[in-house]
């Protein structure tokens, strides 16, 4: 199976089919999961009786951290694209290993940005529900990240990846070691 995967992450696509695959997958993360968090999270508050804890301070500080996560899942995309030539697709991903940007303080900028991103929602709504929302929908991410995409990412790019792997954190940021661009 990775084998044929491998051959087929290999195919380099135009900067057309790349913008073109963004522009039909971007508003899944930026629209339709935004809204289903909005409309689910609701409804599960409703049904278990979850009072919401919102406030003007949590309101605006949720504004901030959603922005922030966003311009972060942003950075990251644009780095993706420029540097690799690809995108975070899975069927068009970067053709070069990534390690600049964002890439160079944690080695899953996007899914730490949409996580972020979609918390500063939850506490924009002042919902529980949502909250428990990212945070299984986080953990899920990360276990797919860890557990299918490392591996390829290790497959693909050998020890240049597992060099990158070994100097730079999964989720949690910190400032890049010496001697890295």
């Amino acid at each position: 199976m990775w084998r044929r995967w491998l051959e087929f992450a290999q195919r380099e696509y135009s900067v057309r089919q790349r913008l073109l695959a963004l522009s039909i997958t971007t508003p899944i993360f930026v629209i339709v999961i935004p809204v289903l968090e909005v409309y689910v999270s609701r409804w599960l508050d409703r049904s278990l009786g979850f009072p919401t804890f919102r406030s003007l301070p949590l309101t605006v500080l949720g504004v901030f951290v959603a922005v922030g996560g966003w311009a972060l899942s942003l950075w990251s995309v644009y780095t993706q694209f420029t540097l690799g030539r690809g995108t975070p697709i899975p069927w068009m991903p970067p053709q070069r290993l990534v390690i600049q940007g964002p890439y160079k303080y944690v080695r899953n900028p996007m899914a730490l940005g949409n996580i972020i991103m979609y918390m500063g929602i939850a506490w924009i709504l002042g919902s529980p529900s949502a909250v428990i929302l990212v945070l299984v929908g986080g953990t899920l991410l990360l276990l797919y990240d860890k557990f299918v995409e490392e591996q390829e990412m290790a497959l693909r790019f050998g020890e240049e990846y597992l060099e990158y792997k070994r100097q730079t954190p999964f989720i949690i940021p910190r400032r890049p070691r010496r001697g890295r661009g």
